[in-house]
């Protein structure tokens, strides 16, 4: 179940992109470091490895500062990477934000996990599952 989760959520995310290019670019915000979000971190990489799908990710950390987990969203937006991905609710509503306020030409899609309720992580008064471009995946575990 935890990999056909992972495989709707990856497909829904990267449909608009043209499946051509060779490596993917995925920048990812994750609030702080816990072992429960470093085990989803974890479970996103090896769902490209297990699937041979080439990607060049850049992990940013915000340890936890609400400062610094808006900076890190307003950064990688601006570099432009294919993916974004957003660990914990901070980070999630930090790029939600980001992302609703930026040019269309700086849009990208943001996948978010490790939160619980997105009707309650609210961004710009919406829940966060509401903005476009926007997916949330559930239960992407690291193997043990």
């Amino acid at each position: 179940m935890k990999k056909l989760v992972m495989t709707v959520a990856i497909l829904a995310v990267f449909s608009g992109m043209g499946l051509a290019q060779e490596t993917y670019r995925i920048s990812v915000n994750q609030f702080v470091e816990h072992p429960a979000l470093d085990a989803v971190l974890h479970g996103f990489k090896d769902y490209f490895k297990d699937n041979n799908i080439p990607i060049d990710i850049k992990v940013h950390n915000a340890q936890a500062n609400m400062g610094t987990a808006n900076q890190i969203a307003q950064q990688r937006v601006g570099e432009k990477a294919d993916l974004l991905m957003a660990i914990a609710p901070p980070s999630a509503q930090a790029c939600a934000q980001t992302l609703k306020n930026a040019p269309t030409n700086l849009k990208r899609p943001l996948l978010f996990t490790a939160v619980t309720d997105p009707v309650a992580a609210r961004s710009a008064g919406q829940p966060l599952s509401s903005h476009d471009g926007i997916a949330k995946c559930n239960d992407c575990a690291h193997k043990s």
